[in-house]
Order: structure tokens, then C-alpha cells, then sequence
């Protein structure tokens, strides 16, 4: 006789996980189920146990597949709801707006048109549905606050790293108003889409800005050294980004940039690496070369790589590098750079021109503003 099976009590809010657990209640479980069930009577052995890989389980445990490593098909993503509260750190209610300066100091500026970003933010998420791309939508609330009071660039949903397995929360090098910003949307993944924290850059030194990363094939990854990463920040970020890339050897690029601020807007150099190069097909990136240093440009030149330069007058207006690739040899750029748009065209590249003027005097690009969830896996350095 087979025991009753228990009752199955769904939360008042519904959620992924919630959906997952009913279909794992409903399935008729079998020691098929476990395979390294030796059979009846045989030494149950905790090898089998000690040897699995973390990537090899987390599917079953959560019910589905992440990770946006590499530049395959982009499959998942998640975007802001833009609201008035974008610009909530100017309110009078707040003594912030009295010091427009050091509100500004790093490149960020005040959004000049709420309703001009939401309706940007809609057609660029029509675009990535229409690329078969699935669209989740992040609300924020009325007034999102921070450990230093009003969070500031909610629309920055990339700057939750989501790798293989899981995601990593950053530790911030230059913003006040973005600490609690990485940590809501850690929350927001976990409980809506059943997406892990797998690391939070910690310690008093450590600063490491992960969403603020590149991947220029499956097993070739960018970061920077600036006042948005440091080598006890990398020295965390990097080794879990290893273990979980799912790769025999992952290479690592580390462009060391120019300056304090986040983006320079008289000489175009930028603290994010994200700012400054960006894949376009496995064997093209379009790259800033003056923010660069030497020994990176080296690399690509004597890799193969075709490297495509930004107009600059567009690039320190629209921050033309942070654009969206949808899959090796088609992007999403700002229809605002067209000179741009146009070297990339001539290097074979297709491009989906999108309206974006709404974020870039606040430094948003399409890299910044989109959480990547999941990528299909998609070539290696030696398929150039």
C-alpha cells in the first residue's frame, strides 16, 4: 500500500519555485531517480556525492538552467519599469540636489525625461521579444532607498552578475547612492525567477563591480582594474566565474582603465570595462582603444581580432560601446550613433538600431540597463 502523499500548500503569492515544487510533489519518484543508487543491499558510498559538480545538481534543486556566460543566443533577460523615481535623489525632500556637483562628478546625470526612458525601455524590450528573447520586468516601487538613502540608477539591472548556477552581488567602488542596489535585485531574482546568490564580493578592500563585465567568447572573459574592481575584488569574483564557466580553461583579460571616474566625458575614458569594449561576432569587438591599455590591444591584434573604434564625439555622448549583442554578428546599438552604427555595419555586423537618448546623459547603455539571465552556450576562442 502506498503511503498518502502530503498535502501540497501554495504561498499566497505564486512564484517559480512555488511552480517547480508542485511538479516535483506530482512526479512519481524512483530509485531511478538517483543515479548512484547501487541497488538494494549494496555500501552506500559518499564518493558519488564528494564528485559532483555544483552545475551538475543546481537544475534539479531550482528547476531550471541559468547562466549568461559566453555570447550564444541571448534567451532570458530581465529590465527596469522606469519611474519617477529615477531622479528621486534630486527631490527637495532630500538635501542632495543643493550639491549638483558631486551628484554628478562621475558622468551620471539626471534623468531629462522619465517617460521618454519608459517609453525607450518597452520598445527596446519589444525588440528583444521579437529576437525570441524572454522579457521579466523588475519594479523597484515608488521609492527605492539605499544604505546611504535614495538608490540612484535603478535602471543599472546588469549590475547583478548572473553566471552558470547562479549570481554574483558586487561591492561598489565609487557611487554612495548605489549601495542596495545589487542586493534588491539579488532578492528580486532569488524569490521571482529562483536564481541563487552564489557570492557577495566582501571585505573592507575588496571592490569588484561584476555585472560590469564582458564576455568576448565562452571561455574568454574581460574585467578591468579601476575605481570599479581591484585585485582583492577580482581575486574573489574571478575563481568563482572559473568554477562555474563550465569550460577547461578560462581566459582572462584584464583591461587596466584610465582615471577616477566612472565615465570621463572630456576624454571618453570610463572606469567600466563595459564602457569601453564589447563583442560583436567571435572574431569583432568594438572597442575605445585611447580608454585601453597597450597589452590588451596587443592581445586582440595579434589573436585576430577585428577591432571596431567609435566615432568619439558618439562615444562620450551616447556611450555607443554598451550595447546588447543578441548573438554572434547581430547587436542592438543606439540609433543616437549612427556614424558608429555604420563602421559596424561595414565589419559585417547586423544592427538593430534603438532610440536610447533617454539614459545615456544619466551613462546608461544597453549592457547597463539589462539583467542577462541565460545564454544559450555559444563558441569558444578557437572556433574564430
Amino acid at each position: 500500500m502506498r503511503p498518502p502523499r502530503a498535502r501540497f500548500r501554495l504561498r499566497a503569492v505564486a512564484t517559480f519555485y512555488d511552480d517547480y515544487q508542485r511538479r516535483l510533489h506530482e512526479r512519481s519518484w524512483s530509485w531511478a531517480d538517483i543515479p548512484f543508487y547501487g541497488g538494494r543491499g549494496a555500501p552506500q558510498s559518499i564518493a558519488p556525492l564528494h564528485e559532483l559538480d555544483y552545475l551538475d545538481v543546481y537544475e534539479r534543486v531550482y528547476g531550471r538552467r541559468i547562466g549568461a556566460n559566453g555570447i550564444g543566443k541571448l534567451r532570458e533577460v530581465a529590465l527596469t519599469r522606469i519611474t519617477d523615481a529615477e531622479n528621486q535623489v534630486y527631490d527637495e525632500r532630500f538635501p542632495y540636489a543643493q550639491d549638483p556637483a558631486f551628484l554628478e562628478a562621475h558622468g551620471l546625470g539626471r534623468i531629462p525625461d522619465v517617460d521618454r526612458c519608459r517609453r525607450q525601455q518597452e520598445d527596446y524590450a519589444a525588440i528583444l521579444q521579437g529576437e525570441g528573447v524572454t522579457v521579466h520586468w523588475i519594479d523597484w516601487g515608488d521609492a527605492p532607498m539605499g544604505a546611504y538613502g535614495p538608490l540612484q540608477a535603478t535602471w543599472a539591472a546588469q549590475e547583478l552578475l548572473v553566471v552558470n548556477g547562479g549570481a554574483v552581488v558586487p561591492k561598489l567602488g565609487w557611487h554612495p547612492f548605489s549601495f542596495g542596489r545589487a542586493e534588491f535585485l539579488a532578492h528580486w531574482a532569488f524569490w521571482n525567477l529562483s536564481i541563487p546568490t552564489l557570492l557577495t564580493i566582501s571585505g573592507k578592500d575588496a571592490v569588484a563591480e561584476a555585472g560590469a563585465t564582458v564576455w568576448l567568447a565562452q571561455d574568454l572573459y574581460v574585467v578591468g582594474r579601476s575605481a570599479a574592481y581591484n585585485q582583492a575584488g577580482l581575486d574573489q569574483l574571478l575563481p568563482l566565474v572559473e568554477l562555474t564557466s563550465g569550460v577547461e580553461e578560462l581566459k582572462v583579460l584584464t583591461i587596466r582603465c584610465q582615471g577616477r571616474l566612472y565615465f570621463d566625458r572630456r576624454t571618453g575614458a570610463s572606469a567600466h570595462v563595459t564602457n569601453l569594449i564589447a563583442p560583436l561576432d567571435v572574431d569583432k569587438v568594438l572597442a575605445f582603444k585611447p580608454g585601453i591599455d597597450t597589452e590588451t590591444l596587443l592581445w586582440l591584434e595579434r589573436n585576430g581580432y577585428h577591432v571596431v573604434e567609435p566615432d568619439f564625439d558618439e562615444h562620450v555622448a551616447t556611450d555607443v560601446c554598451n550595447l546588447k549583442l543578441i548573438e554572434p554578428g547581430r547587436v542592438v546599438m543606439a540609433a543616437e550613433a549612427p556614424r558608429t552604427v555604420e563602421r559596424v555595419r561595414a565589419a559585417g555586423v547586423e544592427v538593430i538600431e534603438v532610440p536610447y537618448s533617454g539614459f545615456q546623459h544619466a551613462g546608461g547603455g544597453f549592457h547597463c540597463t539589462t539583467m542577462e539571465i541565460r545564454r544559450d552556450p555559444g563558441p569558444h576562442m578557437a572556433d574564430r
